[in-house]
Formats: structure tokens, C-alpha cells, sequence
């Protein structure tokens, strides 16, 4: 299949290799918008030590994206070079999801911060023995340009509908109560989610692994590199990465994109709960019109790449959504938007949500897409297929952006005056204010920027052809000198 443009992927086998990702979605939606505040607003954990535990468990994480690309690159098995880790990663995966929503009860600050800090590290570490391995998959699946694409919108697709999976289900286990008329509140229901939600990852995971274990021996063989793994030979591949530029731009900008995208995910509660005033039932449609705005996306930037181009409407879709950020909260703060009281208020609010994630999700359905051509690139370049390593490296990179949007949504936290358990109705309006400005303007900030680096990107559709045509021939030269 690799290397053979004209030989399409079956629809089933792309279905059932998206499938895999409404785990991802499901893990998602969990860590950037309902870990800190479930720790910080149920719990009571200091917004910067929630900020700082996510942020370290990434730091230690970030080596393992590297190490299970390369581990997984190397891999001689009868299952390939990605199922093996597929399996093993099911259960796992579903029991580290639990316990990050099931701490103890009588935790103090310090045993709070260990707890989460402890199971994200581990929960993290898992989701990279599949996460890793699964990405490098679909860059093998085919070498079609438009295709890797489609299926990149097929693995978007289906982890935005486990984000609104995730959304809609914990809509539904959030009801409010006597005790608790905001049922985001109640600390009882974080253990079900997790436990829910974690059982579904786990089965997804084994369903798409299973799904596609029939492609195993139509995909590249292991590399030529026989060295052992080590602490030298990674290094040495990561320089190897960075020296090639087309890849150096794309970890920049996603690098980028996913700051800005970790401080919009973070902070999504906290603007519907303080900016927006939204009621709970309300706050959960707002992240579920994020969440079919993506959905959306899975299908809007295959097409249109092909009209176009991948960095076209990478660079088009991040420059928007920057706009879209700030643009509503600057109308409703010099009064332009319309009032609280009337429908068209909780339209816009909606629809811009909607409209913004259509617009963001062009990085995320394209970024795969464009990672596996670079992988050609970087092939044609060096000789080895590292594809693993390469998306380790970019898993890196939108770990680092999360967490340092994580650390930057704690800092804006406390900076307004939102650091401790707040209700509504005693939140003053300066607070809204720089809540709303600080947010929308850093995200907007951040998407404008990947926007600029990503217009540096030099693999065009016709490079990318030029690129196959010589693999090819070095492959039948290759096979031709056996």
C-alpha cells in the first residue's frame, strides 16, 4: 500500500482506524477542560498547583513521545510495528483515565498536587504507547496526497465525536441536585466519569486495533537502522528531524497553535460559568457547538485542501479562528452584542463557538495529513522510514503547548481574581472584563502567530509528488539490487 498512490484505502478501514481516536477525544476533552476545574473549583486546589502538576507531568512526559516513536520505528513483531502497542495499551489507558477523577477524600493542598501530578504522569504516559504508534499508522496507511487528508478527517471526525461524547454524557451525569444545583459541583460524579468514559476509551482502542490488523502486512517494514535503542541513537534521530526544515516549521506552528488552543480549552468553563453567564445546561451546549464545529471540520478541510492546499488552509483556518476568539468578547464588552435577555444572545454565543472550531479544526485535520508528507520528505532525505519519531515529535510539541497553556491559564486565573471558589453572583465586573480580554486576546495572539509560521511551510502538492516519483524509483533500485 505505501508507495502506491493508485491503491486506495477501503472506507471500512478507514472508519475502523478513526474509531481508535474517540479515545483521544474522550482523554481530550477530560484533561483540557474539566481536570482543573474539578480540582481547582470542586476541590478547591489552588488554580497554579493545578496549573503546575499538569505542566510537570507533561515535562516528564515529553521524553516518552520520542522514545515510543523510535521503539516503535525499530519494532520487528508478527503484529507489525504499531499493533503491538495498540493492544497493550487498552487497559491501561482505561484505568489511568479513572483515577485521575477518583482522589482520595481529605486531601490537603500537597496531597491534591502529588495526586493529580502522579496519575496525569501516568495517564499521559500510556496515551503516548498508543497515541504515538496509532498517529504513525495513518501516515502509512497510504502515500496519496489528498487521501492521508481524508483519512487524518476520518480520525479527526471520530475524536471530536468522542469530545461530544464526552460533553453530552457528562451533560447528562452533571444534573443538578437538592445539594448541588450546579452539577458541576458535585465532587460524587467525577469518579463515574471517569470510570464511564475510561471503559469506553479502552474498548474503542481494541476495536480499531482489531479493525485493522488485516493492513499489517501491506505497511512499510521496520527501518534499516540497526542500532539498539538508546539514550544516543534518539538523540541523533531528533537532531535528524530537526535538521529537516519543512519539519522544524510545522513543530513551530503547531507548537504554537496549541498555547493558544490549551489556554481556549482551559479556560472554555470559566468564560461560559463567569463571562457569559451561562446557566450549566447552557455552559455543556456550548462546548458541545465546539465540539460539532470540529466534527464538522473533519469533512470542510479534506475538500477543501483539494481546491487549495493543506498549508493554504492551515494558514487560512488559524488566522480566522484568531479573529473569532476575541471578536465576541469585544462585542459584548463595548456593548455591541446583543442582551442577555433576549435569544439572539445565546445564538451568536453558540454560533460563534460553532464557527470558531470549524475554522481551528483545519490544524488538526491537516496537521497529520502534512506530517506524513514530510515524512516522505524527510525519507527521501535520510533513507529512514521514522515516521514513529516524527510524530512523537510533534505529540511533543502539542504537549509542551497545552501545558504551557495550561501554566498560562493558572497565571490568568489568579491574576483576575478567580484563584479560589467563586460563585457567579460575586464576581465583580473588572473580574469579567480582564477574564474576557485576558482570554480571547492571548488565544487570538497565539493562533495569528502559527498562522505567520506555518506560511513558511514548503511542501506543495507538486513537491510532494516530485518526492513519491523519486522514492519509487529508489525503492525499484533497491528491490532491483536484491
Amino acid at each position: 500500500m505505501h508507495g502506491s498512490p493508485e491503491r486506495q484505502v477501503s472506507i471500512p478501514i478507514k472508519v475502523l482506524y478513526g474509531l481508535g481516536d474517540l479515545s483521544n477525544g474522550l482523554k481530550s476533552a477530560a484533561l483540557g477542560s474539566l481536570v482543573i476545574f474539578f480540582y481547582n473549583q470542586v476541590l478547591g486546589l489552588d488554580p497554579f498547583l493545578a496549573s503546575l502538576a499538569i505542566l510537570i507531568s507533561l515535562v516528564f512526559d515529553s521524553l516518552s513521545d520520542f522514545l515510543v516513536g523510535s521503539i516503535s520505528d525499530g519494532t520487528r513483531h508478527k503484529w507489525g510495528r504499531r499493533h503491538p502497542y495498540l493492544y497493550a495499551s487498552a487497559i491501561p489507558f482505561a484505568i489511568s483515565f479513572f483515577l485521575i477523577f477518583s482522589p482520595p477524600a481529605g486531601m490537603g493542598q500537597v496531597g491534591l498536587f502529588c495526586w493529580l501530578l502522579v496519575t496525569t504522569v501516568l495517564a499521559r504516559l500510556v496515551i503516548t504507547f498508543y497515541t504515538v504508534p496509532h498517529l504513525a499508522l495513518g501516515a502509512e496507511l497510504s502515500s496519496n496526497y489528498h487521501e492521508r487528508t481524508v483519512i487524518a478527517g476520518f480520525r479527526g471526525f471520530f475524536s471530536y465525536v468522542g469530545m461530544m461524547g464526552f460533553f453530552f454524557g457528562s451533560k447528562l451525569l452533571f444534573s443538578p441536585t437538592d445539594e448541588y444545583t450546579n452539577g458541576q459541583m458535585n465532587p460524587d460524579v467525577y469518579p463515574v466519569v471517569g470510570l464511564v468514559f475510561g471503559l469506553i476509551a479502552g474498548f474503542v482502542i481494541l476495536v480499531s486495533a482489531f479493525g485493522t490488523h488485516s493492513v499489517i502486512g501491506r505497511l512499510p517494514q521496520t527501518s534499516s537502522r540497526t542500532e539498539r535503542i538508546s539514550l544516543r541513537r534518539l538523540f541523533n534521530e531528533v537532531i535528524g528531524l530537526l535538521a529537516n526544515p519543512a519539519y522544524r516549521i510545522f513543530v513551530a506552528a503547531c507548537l504554537t497553535y496549541m498555547i493558544g488552543f490549551g489556554i481556549s480549552r482551559g479556560l472554555e468553563i470559566y468564560l461560559a460559568t463567569y463571562f457569559w453567564r451561562l446557566p450549566t445546561e447552557h455552559t455543556f451546549n456550548l462546548l458541545l457547538s465546539s465540539m460539532a464545529g470540529l466534527t464538522v471540520a473533519a469533512f470542510v478541510w479534506p475538500v477543501l485542501s483539494q481546491l487549495t492546499s493543506k498549508k493554504v488552509c492551515f494558514v487560512g483556518g488559524a488566522m480566522v479562528f484568531s479573529v473569532l476568539s476575541i471578536l465576541p468578547i469585544v462585542l459584548k464588552l463595548v456593548g455591541v452584542f446583543p442582551s442577555p435577555d433576549g435569544p439572539a444572545y445565546l445564538g451568536l454565543i453558540f454560533a460563534a463557538a460553532f464557527l470558531a472550531a470549524v475554522l481551528g479544526g483545519a490544524v488538526a485535520i491537516l496537521g497529520g495529513s502534512m506530517l506524513a508528507d514530510i515524512a516522505d520528505d524527510h525519507e527521501l532525505r535520510t533513507g529512514e522510514k521514522q515516521a514513529g519519531v516524527m510524530f512523537g515529535g510533534i505529540h511533543v510539541s502539542v504537549k509542551a503547548g497545552s501545558g504551557m497553556g495550561a501554566i498560562v491559564t493558572g497565571f490568568l486565573l489568579s491574576i483576575v481574581g478567580l484563584s479560589e471558589q467563586v460563585d457567579p453572583a460575586e464576581v465583580t465586573s473588572h473580574t469579567v472584563i480582564w477574564l474576557g480580554l485576558g482570554a480571547g486576546g492571548i488565544v487570538a495572539a497565539f493562533g495569528a502567530l502559527a498562522a505567520l509560521i506555518c506560511a513558511q511551510y514548503p511542501i506543495s502538492r507538486e513537491r510532494h509528488l516530485q518526492i513519491q516519483k523519486e522514492l519509487t524509483v529508489r525503492r525499484m533500485a533497491t528491490v532491483s539490487g536484491r
